[in-house]
């Protein structure tokens, strides 16, 4: 797969980024995000999920300005669809630092595919040695795995993010 950035205004192409590899599904899961790189650019974040069961899925966040890649993120398994769901939410715990979120639809983390989300951040201008994961989903037994979606600004003067969970067991 590939991703395209076009410039807003003009419509011109801005940049075409590919995948690393045949049938990696590069762009299967993609959302814009803040300024990572400090340039003054949104930046995007983009996943693969490749349809070869020994290749492992990935998440990059390229540069809106250049498409450069930024930062990656390996899956943790080939089989959990790591990077099915994606979402940019900006600095969402006040540390400075974007974030971005990560769904594992069908990870087994807590029993058979429950699924999990991980939001990732890290020092200097949002990529660093320290991204971790800061939560991991309850298991599910409907089935279904969880997915994390985001519309909006992660403004808080501007008080309009709305997070939609599904397929998220109950308590």
């Amino acid at each position: 797969g590939f991703v395209r950035c076009y410039d807003g205004v003009t419509g011109a192409l801005q940049w075409t980024r590919s995948g690393v590899s045949d049938g990696d599904r590069f762009g299967i899961a993609l959302s814009g995000t803040a300024d990572w790189d400090g340039d003054g650019t949104p930046d995007a974040v983009v996943a693969a999920d490749p349809t070869n069961a020994a290749l492992q899925s990935y998440l990059r966040i390229l540069s809106g300005d250049t498409g450069d890649v930024l930062w990656i993120q390996i899956g943790d398994d080939p089989d959990d669809d790591y990077g099915r769901s994606v979402a940019g939410l900006g600095d969402i715990n006040g540390d400075g630092h974007n974030n971005v979120a990560v769904g594992a639809s069908t990870a087994s983390v807590n029993g058979t595919a429950s699924g999990f989300v991980r939001v990732y951040g890290g020092p200097g201008v949002g990529c660093g040695g320290d991204n971790a994961p800061y939560c991991t989903g309850a298991a599910n037994s409907t089935g279904s795995g969880s997915a994390l979606l985001t519309n909006g600004t992660t403004s808080i003067a501007a008080n309009e993010l709305v997070l939609l969970a599904t397929n998220i067991p109950p308590a």
